[in-house]
């Protein structure tokens, strides 16, 4: 499968120079052109990329160096999805990139400045940054090697480095697809954006049970504060850990009940996109129950999955958007990245778990602001509930990761911050 989407890659690469002169005619823009660091021989250089943009459907096609990696190729297409999210415009143009002169392509640390590329074409203004990062298709922006090496680079050319990282006050920091938009084309957003009140009402409820009788002060403050899916997590380790929140039930009883609860979950039938992405979340506990075989491990699972189906019941009626398309187009790059052969499911809401935890795989190190990262990843979640409307999901996920990097569990934080921006998509 890798072996037949390399060939295609290439074949539609090697029609590039034929695509670009019959196309000249429906140009509609000028050259945009960034200055991008990369590392040669353990010093910083900078290669100035461009791009023209064309009407077209969203093509992305790129001038090869004489020497390049299959990354290199696809950060091109990471750039791409990650401006779509923002830019509804995206795919009614194709793109063509060239840099000034060859080099040694390789990695992804250039998707942030070829997302910039992107974005210059639907901008008249454009400040004039070198900048390194790495897009992913969610458009979060991952910290990438050798930032001091670039920033030099950058410093000796005169300009400043936009980078996911804190390790210079010289560098403008840049953690979304949004940073990079009020960056270079100082554009700024309205993102208040109001959790609708009947998701704190049922969250509430849920946690307050699943948390009765166990006293913690880290748990009674989450649920002061309102980070009700927070608790209701750490209750649920506590309690299906410990033997003896177990209640007097057999196994025979428990999962005469975990029968009752999946007959009315199938009774429910969805008029709106929020309510499958309910039914996937209580659906899928009440699975990882039956797997299991200590009693009250899967009787606590089985109790979220209870928790879940209330949920389901309060909010079933919001509605949003349906963005599976743009799961499953991500998805179809990482799996041209991955080793793995993956079982995928039809299931629009496991395929975007799965995506974070390929995402999550390929976070090269934490070498950043943690606490403007959060904040980055915030805004950048309100804008995309403004676009696609709220998910219960989404939201449990993300403040849940907020507060696992507070606690200073940080890599499984930030795979839940990704959660969350996948649901949101």
């Amino acid at each position: 499968m890798r072996d037949i989407a390399k060939a295609i890659i290439i074949l539609i690469l090697a029609l590039f120079g034929i695509y670009f002169l019959e196309s000249l005619q429906k140009e509609i823009t000028t050259n945009r052109c960034i200055n991008i660091p990369a590392i040669s021989e353990n010093r910083g250089v900078l290669t100035k990329f461009c791009i023209k943009a064309i009407d077209g459907s969203g093509r992305v096609f790129v001038e090869i160096p004489s020497n390049f990696q299959d990354k290199y190729l696809l950060s091109f297409l990471f750039a791409r999805n990650a401006v779509c999210k923002i830019y509804e415009k995206c795919n009614e143009y194709d793109y063509l990139f060239y840099p000034e002169k060859y080099f040694i392509a390789e990695g992804f640390s250039g998707t942030a400045g070829f997302g910039v590329l992107i974005m210059s074409v639907f901008n008249s203004l454009m400040n004039n940054y070198a900048t390194t990062g790495f897009l992913l298709p969610n458009g979060i922006i991952f910290p990438v090697s050798g930032i001091l090496e670039k920033l030099n680079a950058s410093t000796l050319n005169g300009e400043k480095l936009v980078a996911p990282s804190n390790l210079s006050d010289k560098i403008v920091q840049a953690y979304t697809i949004l940073d990079l938009e009020e960056i270079f084309f100082n554009k700024e957003y309205n993102l208040s954006y109001e959790i609708p009140k009947a998701y704190f009402e049922v969250m509430k409820e849920v946690s307050e049970d699943i948390c009765k009788d166990i006293e913690n002060s880290t748990i009674k403050e989450l649920i002061e504060n309102r980070r009700f899916y927070s608790a209701a997590s750490l209750c649920y380790v506590e309690k299906s850990n410990n033997n003896k929140y177990l209640p007097n039930i057999t196994e025979e009883e428990l999962d005469e009940q975990i029968a009752d609860l999946e007959k009315n979950l199938s009774s429910i039938k969805c008029d709106t996109y929020v309510c499958e992405e309910l039914k996937y979340q209580v659906s899928s506990r009440i699975n990882l129950s039956k797997d299991m075989e200590d009693l009250n491990k899967k009787y606590w699972r089985f109790y979220t999955a209870e928790g879940w189906y209330r949920i389901l019941i309060s909010l079933k009626d919001l509605n949003r958007f349906n963005t599976c398309k743009k799961i499953d187009e991500d998805l179809n790059l990482i799996l041209y990245l991955s080793e793995s052969n993956i079982n995928l499911t039809e299931n629009c809401f496991e395929r975007r778990e799965i995506l974070a935890n390929f995402y999550i795989n390929l976070l090269a190190n934490l070498d950043f602001d943690l606490d403007k990262f959060l904040e980055s990843s915030r805004k950048y979640l309100l804008f995309l509930y403004r676009n696609n409307g709220f998910s219960p999901t989404s939201y449990s996920y993300f403040t849940y990761g907020e507060d696992l990097i507070r606690m200073g569990k940080v890599t499984d934080g930030i795979l839940y911050i990704l959660y969350g921006i996948n649901y949101a998509v």
